[in-house]
């Protein structure tokens, strides 16, 4: 799927053409696609399966990091695994009430999902707080700011993929 994106493309765009393949992939194929997913989750396969999606998304958000598209305080395995939590729970949710529901939209909620975490790792115009700026108090909860508490890696460490 990788090889898919031409080199002149973002990494934003590249991820949001993945989960766009993917939805319509399940989509089109829907009564098969199902049958498949019964027999990949019955198998125990999502727990024993190398994480193939993840790694592909991780490899897309390390060129976005490279490129200074994405923020390079992110670490591009914990991203992939939850561009791959978010594909395979919205899909999951997709099947079961594609049942009442035949017509979904499962390419339009991946797309929406997606969306709610490339806004959160992509750089903006705006000035970001430098880690000697934070407190460790987070902000008024009325301000409508997330916080998150940082954690610092070295560079051989590897998140665990599964």
């Amino acid at each position: 799927m990788a090889d898919a994106f031409p080199d002149r493309t973002g990494a934003a765009d590249r991820l949001r053409r993945c989960m766009t393949v993917l939805g319509h992939i399940n989509e089109e194929e829907h009564d098969r696609m199902a049958a498949m997913l019964v027999a990949w989750v019955k198998a125990g396969r999502p727990l024993r399966e190398e994480p193939y999606v993840a790694e592909l998304f991780a490899e897309i958000v390390e060129d976005g990091r490279r490129t200074g598209e994405l923020r390079e305080d992110v670490i591009p395995q914990q991203v992939g695994n939850v561009l791959r939590d978010i594909y395979l729970g919205t899909l999951y949710r997709w099947f079961r009430e594609a049942e009442n529901e035949p017509e979904g939209r499962l390419e339009q909620e991946l797309m929406q999902a997606s969306e709610l975490l490339l806004n959160g790792i992509a750089t903006r115009p705006c000035p970001h707080p430098s880690p000697s700026d934070r407190t460790r108090r987070p902000p008024d909860p009325r301000s409508g700011t997330l916080w998150v508490e940082p954690r610092l890696r070295s560079s051989g460490d590897r998140a665990p993929l599964s």
